[in-house]
């Protein structure tokens, strides 16, 4: 938001015109938010912008405020706006999570290629997660043209062991099939979805063993508590 802006908490958006990407995971993110905070969509006046011109809303003083993406944190280090909220510290449940698919008929008529993409993807993740790396990584992520302080301050307090964890453990289970009822209830999706049948895991399974990656990662329950602390985990605390 704004510099200026009295808006301090979630709290504080009733009622004000705000930014957000409508028809993305961002909305769903932001309803989750919303929720677990006590508010819906219809306490906010939402005004439906992309990513740039809500950054360009933000700043002319168009919009109250903005639900966006780390690139807000350039701007707010610029000193343009200021971060009245971050979802670190707050549920667990409140992130937002990316997948790779693939057809149902390419994974079935190439399962050796697809193993290798998986398998390409592990160790890309195993290598980023190493805290050793995390220069290397910021500036590989730096060339898509956000700059590095970005990806620095929205990795403050977390971890990238946390933020790339490739495994689909009850937490992950559950917080997809959270989104596809958030969907439905928005319009997004008309009928049901069986996140259950979206997941094929023996290829991760397999490139985690061939890695010797079995146990690196932690694993988390439902509600985002840890299951199982990984080795990269027990690492990194001792």
């Amino acid at each position: 938001m704004p510099i200026d802006s009295d808006i301090k908490s979630i709290d504080d958006v009733k009622g004000k015109k705000v930014a957000l990407f409508k028809g993305t995971n961002l909305q769903l993110a932001t309803d989750r938010v919303l929720s677990t905070h006590g508010l819906t969509e219809k306490d906010v006046r939402f005004i439906n912008l992309d990513t740039s011109a809500a950054a360009a809303a933000l700043t002319s003083g168009n919009v109250d405020a903005v639900f966006g993406d780390p690139e807000f944190l350039a701007l707010a280090k610029k000193g343009i706006v200021k971060i009245a909220y971050t979802t670190k510290g707050d549920d667990p449940t409140l992130g937002r999570h990316t997948s790779y698919l693939v057809t149902a008929a390419f994974e079935q008529a190439h399962p050796d290629v697809t193993q290798r993409v998986v398998t390409t993807f592990i160790k890309a993740a195993a290598f980023a997660s190493d805290p050793a790396n995390k220069d290397e990584v910021f500036d590989g992520w730096s060339l898509s043209g956000f700059p590095k302080d970005a990806f620095e301050g929205d990795m403050e307090a977390d971890t990238l062991a946390n933020r790339l964890n490739p495994l689909i453990d009850d937490f992950i289970i559950a917080r997809y099939k959270d989104q596809v009822a958030r969907a439905k209830a928005y319009g997004l999706i008309k009928g049901d979805v069986d996140v259950d049948a979206w997941l094929e895991p023996k290829y991760l399974q397999q490139a985690l063993k061939d890695l010797k990656l079995v146990n690196y990662w932690s694993s988390y329950d439902a509600n985002g508590e840890i299951a199982k602390l990984g080795d990269l985990n027990k690492k990194q605390s001792n």
